[in-house]
């Protein structure tokens, strides 16, 4: 494509002031030179995005994965953002962005992201990928304040083969940069491990606000309270998960319940005289394993006290979401509790 050409399509579509484009020292010729460079390299970029998205989708907790080659004029419009924001911070003394040089300044120009529907998957997906590939450089957490991980980090409780950084917006995910050779070129590919809900929002926020939105308070706002609603959700997600596992167990609980019960009769039976000490010892390990199970399964305590919680919001549409995810929460920490106890 032409130099007239690309800076006409560019200028349409994407909001630079010419102030900031002068400062940056940024050259339309160049610019030109490395959107017609990046048009023919987009081929062999997404053959390696098929490649690491069909590996990924072997890892146990992937739910689903997208890829994406990085569109043309967005690739300018990065190159341009980066320049603008370096020359605020440090001067362009030491810095330029050129034909040579923009397949490794940028490092996402494939972009795979792996999502989850639990949150405990992120780990098992975590080894999958380090044990795979090269790491590029130390992957990122990114984490919205008041999220329970920045407790930890305070603490430096938290593993140290990560960065972690609050997102002033909220947004939550976890970033890998791996090296990858489908040819002799080193190619770098930006991976993100994120939840279903936090997918949702993400991509929610990228069409509304960014990048040509960013200051728009108003918009800002909203986006915040839709990715709190998305937090409560995974939340949610988890306490259902905690649930289905402790009725799971129940279950096979009860089964083994029911097995000795039949047991304990048949033994019964068949004593025709006095039981030996032998029978005697049998039937009341069986008889104690069942007075046990019944005496330390406050199941129906707990349900109850649920009842009770969510009684005065049941039936109320102006209530908080807030308070249904305590109640919510409280009755899972009572499962587990009793799991626990249980096994």
């Amino acid at each position: 494509m032409m130099f007239e050409d690309v800076s006409t399509e560019f200028q349409k579509r994407f909001k630079i002031k010419d102030a900031e484009f002068r400062n940056a020292n940024l050259d339309w010729d160049v610019l030109t030179a490395i959107y017609n460079d990046y048009e023919s390299y987009k081929v062999s970029l997404g053959l390696i995005s098929e490649i690491v998205s069909k590996e990924l989708m072997r890892i146990d907790g992937v739910h689903s994965v997208r890829a994406r080659v990085k569109d043309s004029f967005h690739l300018l419009d990065k190159i341009i953002r980066k320049s603008i924001r370096k020359s605020k911070e440090t001067g362009l003394e030491n810095y330029s962005i050129s034909v040579d040089n923009y397949r490794s300044e940028i490092t996402d120009l494939i972009g795979v992201r792996a999502i989850h529907l639990f949150k405990e998957s992120a780990s098992n997906i975590d080894s999958y990928i380090r044990d795979s590939w090269t790491l590029y450089e130390t992957p990122i957490v990114y984490y919205r304040a008041g999220d329970s991980i920045e407790e930890l980090i305070e603490k430096q409780s938290v593993p140290d083969d990560f960065d972690y950084k609050k997102h002033e917006y909220g947004y939550r995910s976890w970033h890998y940069l791996i090296s990858s050779h489908f040819t002799k070129q080193e190619n770098i590919v930006e991976i993100q491990v994120r939840s279903l809900f936090e997918e949702g929002w993400s991509e929610v926020d990228h069409q509304l606000r960014y990048p040509n939105n960013t200051d728009n308070l108003l918009l800002t706002e909203q986006l915040l309270v839709l990715n709190r609603i998305a937090g409560s959700a995974d939340e949610m997600v988890d306490t259902i998960k905690d649930t289905k596992s402790f009725y799971d167990s129940m279950e096979a609980e009860r089964g083994e319940l029911k097995e000795l019960i039949s047991s304990l009769k048949q033994e019964i039976a068949s004593i025709a005289d006095a039981p030996t000490q032998e029978e005697q010892a049998s039937m009341s390990a069986k008889l104690m394993k069942i007075e046990t199970f019944y005496q330390k399964n406050p199941l129906v305590e707990s349900l109850q006290a649920w009842e009770r919680d969510m009684e005065p919001i049941r039936n109320n549409p102006g209530a908080k979401l807030q308070k249904q995810l305590q109640a919510f929460n409280k009755l899972s920490d009572s499962l587990t509790s009793m799991t626990l106890r249980i096994f």
